[in-house]
């Protein structure tokens, strides 16, 4: 989180609250310890924002017509890759180094 809070400014950097989100990595972790032959891998979960400011605005209006937005998984999902990709890839490569130079 520092790494992040450093790379982005704390503005960007939120606390999700709990959620029952999931992905394909049943097996990764402590879960998958059988598999790999590991405890204790660390593991990491993040949720990027990926709507457009303009986006954003629209559906928070909820006027008439308004659609709501598409979840990640869904035919209609439309990430702002001009806004999403740039602070994705130096967070990803941030966090990265951070734990690189952690040993």
């Amino acid at each position: 989180r520092a790494a992040h809070t450093a790379l982005l400014g704390a503005r960007r950097v939120l606390t999700w609250p709990g959620s029952m989100a999931a992905e394909d990595f049943p097996l990764f972790g402590d879960a998958g310890a059988e598999v790999h032959g590991q405890r204790g891998v660390p593991l990491v979960y993040w949720m990027l924002g990926v709507v457009g400011a303009e986006e954003w605005r629209r559906a928070a209006t909820g006027g008439p017509g308004t659609q709501p937005l598409a979840p990640n998984h869904s035919p209609a999902f439309a990430p702002h890759i001009g806004s999403a990709l740039r602070p994705a890839v130096a967070a990803l490569a941030g966090a990265a180094l951070d734990r690189f130079a952690a040993g």
